[in-house]
């Protein structure tokens, strides 16, 4: 039988105050990649805290039986105490205090779609704006370093605790150079993300360094 896959792909741009330029329009391009591979693709953009919760739960439950899992989550995320969330729009990212009960904890994300036989996470967050250097100058950092379960692979846009670049023409740097690398026909996982952080190295001059682990 042909091996199921699934995509689940979330994107957001409309934060309060904190808005971003490019993630929808990655997620979008993402999605339609996704799919030519071969994937069952859910695309969400601008959610809310409920929506965003509500997909990952029905995202785990797709995957069970052995499905080859994709999460693509374009976006803020930061880390509260050592701890990392993705950021819904209705989550304050200034409010420290208040984040995780109202983001999406990172580790619940894997724990849900921990069933599958392998899994792929993709991480385009902390991309630079206002609300970025904010948070940054009020000691809260992007996302730290998260310990990733077997059969999984989290890929980083750009080392945990950096920033990520958000704004180069209709996508971010770390988007765009994984399209490219997703248009290479045969290449392995592996190779199509060392493709793309040896090419967002190279364009940002080595201030973004993305990172797999």
């Amino acid at each position: 039988a042909e091996e199921r896959k699934f995509a689940l792909v979330i994107s957001n741009n409309a934060y309060p105050g904190a808005a971003l330029k490019n993630a929808v329009s990655d997620a979008r391009a993402m999605s339609a990649r996704f799919t030519d591979l071969g994937f069952e693709v859910v695309l969400r953009t601008d959610t809310s805290r409920a929506d965003l919760v509500a997909a990952v739960q029905l995202f785990g439950q797709k995957l069970k039986g052995g499905a080859v899992g994709l999460f693509y989550f374009a976006g803020h995320g930061v880390q509260v105490r050592g701890k990392n969330f993705l950021l819904p729009i209705d989550a304050a990212p200034d409010n420290e205090t208040s984040i995780p009960a109202n983001a999406l904890d990172i580790d619940q994300l894997l724990a849900q779609i921990q069933p599958t036989r392998l899994n792929v996470v993709i991480l385009d967050a902390c991309r630079s704006n206002a609300a970025d250097r904010q948070r940054r100058n009020a000691g809260q950092n992007c996302l730290a370093p998260i310990s990733v379960p077997t059969g999984s692979l989290l890929a980083y846009a750009t080392t945990p605790g950096k920033i990520a670049d958000d704004a180069r023409g209709n996508n971010g740097l770390y988007a765009q150079e994984l399209l490219n690398a997703l248009d290479i026909p045969g290449l392995k996982v592996e190779k199509v993300f060392k493709r793309a952080r040896i090419n967002v190295l190279k364009t940002s001059g080595n201030q973004q360094i993305p990172w797999e682990s």
